[in-house]
């Protein structure tokens, strides 16, 4: 079953969200704050993009921005990140999706083709996914970074190099 993607209602969601703490943004009438962000918001995209894409779409003054409220247009891909995290969990949950490899076992990431060894599945933030500590050496006394690897995305990999322990 596939993991569901950004849609329309997800981004419209959280243009509402961050409209609300917009204090100073005009859109002159001609929609709301939410519906400017929510028309012009292509993921992933900066606040100033954001921004640019609503004033070239007429959907904004650029010209009477706040510094705070562009601060606050930046948090945007962070909201639908966290939206469609709230989706996948509830896809993983209502299709009892469960991992299809287990702990130990060394994995490539089809989307990176980078590999590692599954130390767990990630939290709720990153619903059906692995946490994969990395092959390949490390910094002596480092600790290896972790990677989020969708289940979607592993394949089973054998590795001579085990990484640093």
């Amino acid at each position: 079953m596939q993991r569901p993607g950004i849609t329309p209602d997800i981004i419209e969601r959280a243009a509402t969200s961050l409209a609300g703490r917009c204090s100073s943004l005009d859109t002159a009438g001609r929609v709301t704050l939410a519906e400017a962000i929510a028309k012009a918001y292509q993921h992933p995209m900066s606040g100033y993009d954001l921004v640019q894409a609503m004033d070239d779409q007429g959907l904004l003054d650029a010209d009477i921005l706040n510094v705070i409220d562009l601060d606050e247009l930046e948090g945007m891909q962070s909201i639908v990140k966290e939206e469609h995290a709230k989706v996948c969990l509830k896809w993983v949950k209502d299709n009892d999706i469960q991992p299809p490899f287990p702990n130990g076992r060394h994995i490539i990431d089809r989307a990176t083709n980078l590999a590692g060894e599954i130390v767990g599945v990630a939290d709720d933030h990153a619903p059906a996914c692995y946490l994969v500590k990395p092959e390949g050496p490390c910094e002596t006394g480092a600790e290896p970074l972790y990677r989020v690897i969708r289940f979607e995305d592993a394949t089973l990999a054998e590795s001579k190099d085990r990484g640093c322990a």
